[in-house]
C-alpha cells in the first residue's frame, strides 16, 4: 500500500474490499450477499528493525446466509475446504491488478514475490 499515493489509499482499499468479497462469493457459486465494511487505520508495532507505521485496512461484516431462489442458505468458511486460500488468492489477484492500474507495472520489479494468484481454476471453482 505504501506505493499507492496517500490521497488515493482509502478509495483503493474500499474498491479492493468490494471486488474481493464479490468475487469470493461468485467463485463459490453464490449470489453476492449483503455486506458491510469499515476502513480503519491502526499503528503497527515497532520492532528493532522497523519503526511503527500506519496500517490502513478494512473490517468486513458478512452474513451467515445468502439468498437463493427459494430461501436463504447458510455459508460456512472452512480452511479444510480451501475457502481461506481462495479468499487470499482472490485478494492477491485484485491487489496486483489494482496496483497495475493505479501506479503502473513498475511495482512488480520491486515486489517480484507478488504475482497474480487468480488463475482459471479459481474462477471455475465452487467450494
Amino acid at each position: 500500500m505504501t506505493l499507492v499515493p496517500e490521497r488515493q489509499r482509502r478509495a483503493f482499499i474500499g474498491e479492493l474490499t468490494e471486488r474481493v468479497v464479490e468475487d469470493y462469493y461468485t467463485a463459490r457459486g453464490m449470489d453476492q450477499p449483503e455486506f458491510s465494511y469499515t476502513i480503519h487505520t491502526a499503528k503497527t508495532k515497532a520492532t528493532d528493525d522497523e519503526p511503527s507505521r500506519e496500517h490502513l485496512h478494512t473490517h468486513v461484516v458478512l452474513p451467515g446466509t445468502v439468498s437463493s431462489m427459494a430461501e436463504r442458505l447458510p455459508v460456512y468458511n472452512n480452511t479444510s475446504k480451501g475457502h481461506d486460500k481462495l479468499f487470499r488468492d482472490i485478494a492477491a489477484h485484485h491487489f496486483s491488478m489494482m496496483l497495475d492500474q493505479t501506479i503502473g507495472l513498475e511495482w512488480r520489479r520491486l515486489r517480484p514475490d507478488m504475482t497474480p494468484a487468480l488463475d482459471a481454476d479459481i474462477q471455475d471453482r465452487t467450494l
